[in-house]
């Protein structure tokens, strides 16, 4: 799931949650990679960005620029405990000058990668036109193959998902991002209409087997006021469910805005959305650089914020919504590791996110940890309380001797691994994979042959400090008395039970 990085700014907000830095140098640093991928493309390595992972399958696009591309997956082995070298998903297909990756999704079985600035013209196009495309797979896990799947047209089914002929525009850059969820795909259209921007989504029709056009959601469809020349509108999607979040990140000067709408039997729900503008109204911020999506949570990236006190630094947000289906900004998260090594002023923090459970994933791509511009990733933990704090960071290696790495061009989570790509000041581009549990040490304390995240996730493991170890393996004690939730019981409990029981609802007291 890729993201374009743009330059921008921003500064505070109010009445959220503040995740503040951890001062000291010992968060966690997952190093070295538990796999690393490359593909020789010709000219150029590039499969670091426009990936994403699901369960035991990773997939992975890349392109030269100059016509050389490919996708392809690779599959977890649980006996042997490794990940399978490359394969392709497609070996026909076609050559085309184009930027194929610059998006990517996949729920497990479909795949949906853009090509931001295909030019339909063939491989060899005479002039750019950007009008963009984009590509579905569905994988067949039994007999461990892919197809091609077909967009319906009025012109009869066609292989390469884009805008109709008579539809395109120059600049319309259909493809820059896209999202999957079961049935329905929703594809980022930022440039069309002078970059007013759209989303376009389809439903997939199992009785014929193609895929149809679903809705056109246009952001003036919201309000009035809205869908201006230079928003770009489906600048970020991100879908589950019946949710739809849509980010305009260059509305109001650049400060950028998130859109949430729920489906109907017919289409997307425009006029009953809701919008949540930048906590920020500072130029350039752009709030909603990328967006992920996990059941009633958001997490809403930035290209980062220049101002008297900060350069490019970032930060990125996570919205939760209520019983009554309101979306709300609950936490900003901040780059949360301050020492010699890392410059917190220009890291572009938020650039990149992913969420997964109670697990997010932020890039900072050019956070100078050992050498400029290399880059690091963060993974945050949801805390019982529901408050994300940092449990690690992830690196590279080669970027303790060489600079300009940028890692963090992308970042995707699943259900044990992490992906992260860097994309290098010389457009290489690699992607590296990431086994979670060694954030937490030995990965099966307790010895069932069960990791023990995996344990603590169905529940067949307590972890009531929420450090993502096991009591058991830790002697951690359950103190009951312990009102507060420090870890020890102190007469602060005592005064923390008589203010709760001093501040209950009158329905709770005899």
């Amino acid at each position: 799931m890729l993201r374009s990085v743009f330059i921008g700014i921003g500064f505070s907000i109010t009445g959220v949650v503040l995740a503040q830095p951890v001062t000291s140098n010992l968060l966690p640093r997952l190093e070295p990679e538990f796999r690393k991928y490359d593909q020789n493309l010709g000219s150029l390595q590039g499969i670091g960005t426009g990936f994403d992972v699901s369960g035991d399958v990773a997939v992975f696009s890349g392109d030269n620029g100059m016509g050389n591309r490919g996708l392809w997956y690779s599959r977890w082995d649980p006996g042997t405990a490794t990940w399978s070298d490359l394969i392709s998903i497609d070996p026909t297909l076609e050559s085309r000058i184009g930027a194929l990756g610059s998006s990517a999704a996949f729920d497990g079985t479909t795949f949906v990668v853009g090509d931001a600035i295909d030019d339909g013209a063939g491989p060899n196009p005479p002039v750019s036109n950007d009008f963009g495309a984009a590509y579905v797979y569905r994988y067949n896990s039994g007999s461990d193959s892919w197809s091609r799947e077909l967009l319906m047209t009025p012109n009869g089914p066609e292989a390469t998902f884009r805008l109709d002929a008579g539809g395109q525009a120059v600049g319309d850059n259909y493809g820059t991002f896209v999202a999957i969820d079961g049935d329905y795909i929703a594809i980022g259209v930022p440039g069309r209409s002078t970059e007013e921007g759209a989303v376009i989504t389809y439903v997939r029709d199992n009785n014929l087997g193609v895929w149809q056009l679903f809705d056109v959601i246009e952001a003036d469809e919201f309000a009035p006021g809205d869908g201006q020349a230079g928003e770009r509108f489906g600048s970020a999607v991100a879908m589950q469910g019946t949710t739809l979040c849509i980010s305009a990140n260059r509305d109001n000067s650049s400060t950028g805005s998130v859109y949430f709408f729920e489906r109907s039997g017919s289409g997307y729900d425009s006029m009953g959305g809701q919008k949540i503008p930048s906590p920020e109204n500072i130029a350039f911020f752009q709030f909603g650089q990328d967006l992920a999506i996990d059941g009633d949570t958001v997490v809403i990236g930035t290209a980062g914020e220049n101002t008297a006190v900060m350069t490019n630094g970032g930060r990125a947000y996570v919205a939760d919504r209520n019983g009554l289906g309101v979306w709300t900004l609950s936490q900003e998260l901040r780059l949360p590791v301050l020492e010699p090594a890392l410059d917190p002023l220009m890291t572009f923090f938020g650039n990149t996110v992913d969420i997964k459970g109670d697990l997010i994933a932020i890039g900072a791509i050019l956070n100078e940890d050992g050498q400029t511009q290399n880059g690091n990733v963060f993974v945050y933990n949801r805390s019982s309380l529901g408050v994300f704090t940092p449990i690690a960071q992830l690196r590279t290696l080669a970027g303790l001797s060489v600079g300009g790495l940028r890692f963090g061009a992308d970042v995707a989570l699943g259900d044990r691994f992490l992906l992260a790509g860097e994309q290098n000041n010389s457009l290489e581009s690699t992607a590296y994979l990431y086994d979670l549990f060694e954030a937490t040490g030995d990965s099966d304390c307790d010895g069932n042959l069960t990791d023990d995240r995996a344990d603590i996730l169905a529940g067949l493991q307590a972890d009531a400090n929420d450090n993502l170890v096991p009591d058991t393996c830790e002697g951690f004690v359950d103190c009951i008395a312990d009102i507060n939730g420090d870890m020890v019981v102190t007469p602060a409990d005592f005064t923390a039970w008589i203010n709760a029981f001093n501040t209950s609802p009158a329905a709770c007291l005899p």
